[in-house]
C-alpha cells in the first residue's frame, strides 16, 4: 500500500513512504507541516506521523483501545420451554460486550453476532428445573439458524424430580462478520418444564451464553458501529454506546439516534444526535367553544419514552365577521394537561371576517413515557371559527 491508513491498519512501515526519511523526532507537537517518520508528543502521549498532514494527533483516550472482542449474556427469568420442541432461550441482560460493536441486540434477543471474523468458543449453560420424566435435558448451540456446533446436557437416564440438571456446551467454531449463534434447549418430560433464571449477584451459572475470539490472527473487523435499531433502547448501555430508536421496524414513523451518556447527571443519560422528527399533520375543526377542544383528523402522539422534548406546532385560523377584539388559541395538551406556550391570534377590535391567519409557537416539555399527545383549539368568546391544516412535530432533547 502507498499509504496507510492508521484507522484500518494495524501495523504500518516506520518510514517516509515517499523518500526513505528515517525516524526524527520533532518534540513537542505545535502547529505546522509533517510527513512520514515525523514522532511528536501532543499532552504527554508520543505519536508517529504515516501520512503527510498539518493537523494536530486525535488525543488518546481509554476508549480508543481495540479489545479483544467477546460477550456474555444472561436471561433474568425463567423460561418455558415445550416438550420435545427446538427451542432458543431468549437473552435478556448483558453481563459484558466488548468489541468494535455490540454483540447483542435486543430487538435479536436470541442472538450473539460475530463483529470481527476469527476462532471463537461459544459457550452456553442451562440449569433445568427438577421435574421427573423422560430422559433429555439439553442445549445446542446453533449457528445462522440452521447449523447445530454443539451439544451439551444429561441424555440417556430416567430424570427424577430431585434433580437440577446442568446443560453445558461448549464449542469451538470459526465465525465471519454477521454470524450468528443461538442456545437452542430441548427436554422430554411429557409436558412444558422451566430453565431456571441467572441474576446480577451469585446466581450466574443457571441460564448464560457467551463468545469470545481467541488469540492468534485476526479476520477483518465489521461494520465501525453495529447501531442497535428497533423499538426499544438497549436496557444494559454502555457509555457512549449509540443507538436507533423507531415506532416500527418495517414502516416507522420517525428515526431518533441517541448517544448515552454515563456521565450525565441528569436522570435522562440517552441523549439525541440527530434523525428524522415525528411529524402529525391534517384534520381541521369548526366551534364555538371558549374551553379546549381536540382537533379532529390529526394523529395523536404516544410517547416512547420519559424525557425532555421539542414540539413546535401551528395551524391556520378562519372566522367569519366578529364583533370587538378576539383571541383564537391551540396549544400541545398531553394526557389532558397543557404543555408548553399557547398560540394566539388576536383580532381588531372592530367588526371583521378574515381568512387564512397562521398562528404556531414551541414547547420544550418534561414528558413521561405513555402521555399522549394531542393539540387543541378555542377562542376567548363563542365566535364560529375554523382551525384548519393543523400540524406539530416531536423531537426528543434526551431522554431515559
Amino acid at each position: 500500500m502507498s499509504t496507510p491508513n492508521p484507522g484500518t491498519t494495524p501495523w504500518v512501515p516506520m518510514w517516509n513512504l515517499n523518500g526513505g526519511m528515517d525516524l526524527r523526532y520533532q518534540g513537542a507537537w505545535a502547529a505546522g507541516n509533517y510527513y512520514d517518520g515525523d514522532v511528536v508528543v501532543y499532552q504527554g502521549v508520543t505519536y508517529i506521523c504515516v501520512r503527510p498532514t498539518n493537523k494536530a494527533p486525535t488525543p488518546w483516550a481509554p476508549g480508543n483501545l481495540v479489545v479483544q472482542p467477546s460477550v456474555r449474556v444472561y436471561r433474568n427469568a425463567t423460561q418455558s420451554i415445550p416438550n420435545t420442541t427446538m427451542t432458543a432461550i431468549q437473552w435478556t441482560t448483558v453481563r459484558q460486550d466488548y468489541g468494535p460493536a455490540a454483540h447483542w441486540n435486543i430487538n435479536t434477543p436470541t442472538r450473539l453476532t460475530c463483529q470481527v471474523a476469527g476462532t471463537y468458543l461459544v459457550w452456553g449453560e442451562v440449569q433445568w428445573a427438577g421435574v421427573a420424566g423422560g430422559t433429555i435435558r439439553g442445549s445446542w448451540p446453533y449457528l445462522n439458524g440452521s447449523i447445530y456446533i454443539g451439544a451439551g446436557g444429561p441424555q440417556g437416564s430416567t430424570q427424577i424430580a430431585s434433580g437440577n440438571p446442568i446443560a453445558n456446551s461448549p464449542t469451538l467454531i470459526y465465525l465471519n462478520v454477521g454470524d450468528y449463534v443461538e442456545l437452542l434447549c430441548y427436554q422430554d418430560s411429557g409436558g412444558a418444564m422451566n430453565v431456571n433464571a441467572s441474576d446480577g449477584g451469585t446466581s450466574r451459572h443457571s441460564c448464560e451464553f457467551g463468545m469470545a475470539l481467541l488469540g492468534g490472527m485476526q479476520g477483518p473487523p465489521g461494520l465501525a458501529a453495529n447501531v442497535n435499531y428497533g423499538t426499544t433502547l438497549p436496557p444494559s448501555p454502555a457509555d457512549g454506546q449509540e443507538a436507533i430508536l423507531v415506532d416500527s421496524i418495517t414502516n416507522p414513523s420517525y428515526q431518533w439516534r441517541f448517544r448515552y451518556n454515563a456521565g450525565s447527571t441528569s436522570a435522562y443519560k440517552w441523549e439525541f444526535t440527530g434523525g428524522a422528527s415525528a411529524r402529525l399533520a391534517n384534520g381541521s375543526i369548526s366551534t364555538t367553544s371558549t374551553t379546549p377542544v381536540v382537533l379532529t383528523g390529526i394523529q395523536t402522539f404516544t410517547v416512547p419514552r420519559s424525557g425532555e422534548y421539542t414540539v413546535p406546532f401551528g395551524c391556520l385560523i378562519q372566522s367569519m365577521a366578529i364583533s370587538g377584539a378576539y383571541n383564537c388559541n391551540a396549544q400541545i395538551f398531553a394526557s389532558g394537561s397543557a404543555v408548553g406556550y399557547i398560540a394566539t391570534f388576536i383580532t381588531p377590535g372592530v367588526s371583521q371576517q378574515f381568512n387564512g391567519a397562521a398562528v404556531s409557537s414551541i414547547g420544550y416539555p418534561a414528558l413521561t413515557a405513555g402521555q399522549v399527545l394531542d393539540m387543541r383549539v378555542w377562542g376567548n368568546a363563542a365566535n364560529n371559527t375554523a382551525y384548519q391544516n393543523p400540524w406539530y412535530t416531536v423531537t426528543p432533547m434526551r431522554v431515559a
